[in-house]
């Protein structure tokens, strides 16, 4: 008989199944995992050129469902948007921040392969924001801004 910490250590070892797998959860609050972007879409009025895209302040909003949102929104009716807060232009040069939102766009509007690093993203709690008596966040409104990216 396997002996039961072997049998808890060999489940953290083993790669989640991916249906098992749970495609967006919290690491620690409020930082957001999301385990692809391959299912996630973006709004339709993002800029379609890098040169647009950094006119406009760099700014584009991921659609997720609400029931695969982490963070309670019971306003919302179907999706969650997570917005990223603008970057003003400087010179019409895009910046290193600025190239990793457009590839992050880019990745999740032409459905890159699952394959894809995850994207791990820190929640801006002062804005929609509210913690709970129980300590629990819930989201006045439907979207969340984004403080910072990170793709693994």
């Amino acid at each position: 008989m396997l002996n039961k910490s072997l049998l808890v250590v060999s489940l953290f070892l083993l790669p989640p199944h991916p249906i098992l797998a749970e495609q967006i959860k919290f690491l620690n609050e409020p930082v957001l995992y999301f385990a692809n972007t391959h299912d996630l879409t973006v709004n339709e009025e993002a800029p379609s050129t890098l040169e647009s895209f950094v006119r406009n302040w760099s700014q584009f909003e991921i659609l997720v469902p609400k029931d695969q949102f982490p963070i309670d929104a019971p306003n919302c009716k179907q999706t969650v948007q997570i917005r990223f807060k603008g970057i003003e232009p400087l010179n019409n040069m895009a910046s290193v921040t600025q190239k990793a939102r457009w590839d992050l766009l880019e990745k999740i509007r032409n459905k890159v392969d699952r394959n894809v690093a995850p994207l791990i993203v820190a929640v801006d709690t002062s804005r929609y924001v509210n913690r709970l008596e129980n300590g629990k966040l819930r989201l006045s409104y439907c979207n969340v801004f984004i403080d910072e990216i990170k793709l693994q």
